[in-house]
């Protein structure tokens, strides 16, 4: 079960790993906009020999490359979650397991948003995840 249940959180690691990697694109792109001109600097230096604006715009360049790397790769991890999720056949379970693992759902929300006791959440869940675990003993790895 508990194999099953780190396939299915993968998405939610990497959604997080997005987040942290936009946050600090932003602090980036801060730092770019405290440093002073580029023009300015050449005057001072009496020459280009280094630029930290262009530098910096290269990084950021770089890091949303990366960033939209991730992303694609979250868009295909949810696309293979949700159609193993999609092999259960009720859709109760269906809905708990989509809200859990694709909509990243706290347990309490997914309660919220089904009208469901946080205990009948809880149960359904531990139901659905050992019927995927059945079913995952021929799925690898997503």
């Amino acid at each position: 079960m508990t194999e099953t249940k780190k396939i299915l959180n993968r998405g939610y690691i990497l959604d997080k790993l997005i987040t942290a990697k936009l946050t600090e694109l932003d602090e980036i792109k801060l730092m770019r906009n405290n440093i002073s001109s580029p023009i300015l600097l050449e005057r001072i230096n009496g020459g280009a020999k280094s630029n930290k604006t262009e530098d910096l715009a290269v990084k950021i360049i770089m890091y949303e490359q990366s960033i939209d790397n991730d992303i694609d790769k979250l868009i295909t991890l949810k696309e293979s979650i949700s159609s193993f999720i999609n092999t259960l056949e009720d859709e109760d379970l269906i809905a708990i397991m989509s809200l859990k693992y694709v909509s990243f759902k706290t347990y309490e929300e997914i309660a919220d948003i089904l009208t469901y006791s946080l205990r009948q959440v809880y149960r359904i869940h531990k139901k659905a995840l050992l019927l995927l675990c059945e079913c995952g003993k021929n799925v690898v790895s997503f």
